[in-house]
């Protein structure tokens, strides 16, 4: 039985891309969206565990630090470290002590020139030597101090419109010392005039030492509809997350409740329905015709159900992800609903937790708790970030 190293390395090499030279090593997680929080109650299904939950608010005094509270992206590294990238004003990463309640800078990098990076930080994977950045254009490899030693265009969509092999990548993971996973996004799913045939492979690896990214042949679910244009499409809400769990790959989609969940030794897909009572259906598509009137488009991705990436949770054994509801009011205004999702190992839903303030999930590693970020809304202070934190503890029924 092979893991996802030995496979990586039987890939055919699809793509080359040139790079200054690198050279690298392993590890971690996973990063950010939506939705919401404070416990208000459960929804319990007679299957189910009873989870032991305490809620604890942490809050992080910025000192003479510019941090604005917009950020987007917030990542789980380690049992008490998170990662908060700051691209409005500047392009720094700062380092959140969960268990000190401390902030301090861990790199700096510019806007232009030879150590520049992108104003959006998409995902980042630690490894022996430094990082692994992924931004809206660049995949970048960086030391300890954030300098860059390495930097791959990896988002191809541009001027690249009509292809239906250009894709962007979404999100990464070291699957060993010289290879990455990373999630393609393809451009038939953003651009409904473009039909997925032949079919692109939604996954690929990133070899390091060879500086190149070859298929992993697993496909768009059917509910994508990027084979099926005259039903509509998905737009900015067809990107997949994914982790791996055993030799496992599982994702979701941000407009579905459905999980996947691929063999990587067979390449076999299984499908969880992901559905509860209070998200018993995904979200409806937009029509391709419509694709020019961006006002119909963008009314429409602000309003439906959404659902975060999953997080494991290694202590307990099980897959958290958060799901939201936006509805419109009779009288103009919005009925919003949010939950945390609990689910076990075989993605049956345990609990539906009902919470109250908007908040997005902090990604990444989990080992007993996961953290919460409460929207910049509901921050108490300009001059902090407060979030919250949820350990859990299962106890069998």
């Amino acid at each position: 039985m092979m893991g996802l190293a030995q496979i990586a390395h039987q890939y055919k090499i699809s793509t080359e891309r040139n790079v200054l030279k690198s050279r690298l090593p392993v590890v971690l997680l996973f990063f950010t969206l939506w939705s919401c929080s404070n416990l208000q109650k459960d929804n319990e299904d007679p299957r189910t565990i009873s989870l032991v939950i305490d809620e604890s608010e942490l809050i992080f005094d910025h000192k003479d630090y510019f941090i604005s509270n917009y950020s987007f992206f917030f990542k789980s590294v380690g049992e008490d470290s998170l990662i908060l990238f700051e691209g409005q004003n500047s392009r720094e990463f700062f380092l959140f002590d969960t268990k000190n309640t401390s902030v301090s800078k861990l790199m700096e990098f510019e806007s232009s020139g030879p150590n520049f990076l992108d104003e959006e930080v998409i995902d980042l994977e630690t490894y022996a030597n430094g990082y692994a950045i992924l931004s809206s254009d660049y995949l970048q490899f960086t030391d300890l101090d954030g300098i860059v030693n390495n930097r791959i265009r990896i988002n191809n969509y541009k001027n690249n419109f009509s292809n239906p092999s250009a894709f962007k990548a979404t999100s990464i993971k070291f699957i060993s010392e010289d290879s990455l996973l990373i999630a393609k996004k393809i451009i038939s799913s953003d651009i409904p005039d473009v039909v997925d045939r032949p079919k692109q492979p939604i996954f690929g690896f990133f070899n390091l030492k060879s500086d190149s990214i070859s298929d992993l042949e697993i496909f768009s679910p059917k509910e994508t509809l990027v084979q099926d244009i005259e039903r509509g499409y998905y737009s900015n809400l067809s990107e997949h997350y994914f982790l791996i769990q055993n030799d496992q790959i599982i994702f979701n989609y941000k407009f579905s409740p459905s999980i996947y969940k691929v063999n990587i030794n067979s390449l076999d897909v299984s499908h969880f329905s992901g559905v509860s009572d209070n998200f018993p259906v995904k979200r409806e598509p937009f029509l391709g015709k419509n694709y020019t009137d961006y006002v119909s488009l963008i009314e429409h991705l602000n309003h439906g159900v959404y659902f975060s990436e999953i997080v494991f949770d290694v202590r307990n054994q099980l897959y958290f992800r958060l799901a939201k509801s936006v509805e419109k009011k009779e009288n103009g205004g919005l009925n919003l609903s949010n939950y945390l999702q609990v689910f076990d190992q075989e993605f049956n839903l345990l609990k539906e937790i009902k919470l109250n303030e908007m908040m997005k999930l902090i990604h990444g590693y989990s080992n007993g708790s996961i953290y919460l970020v409460p929207l910049s809304k509901y921050q108490t202070s300009e001059n902090a970030t407060r979030i919250i934190k949820y350990s859990f503890s299962k106890k069998e029924e």
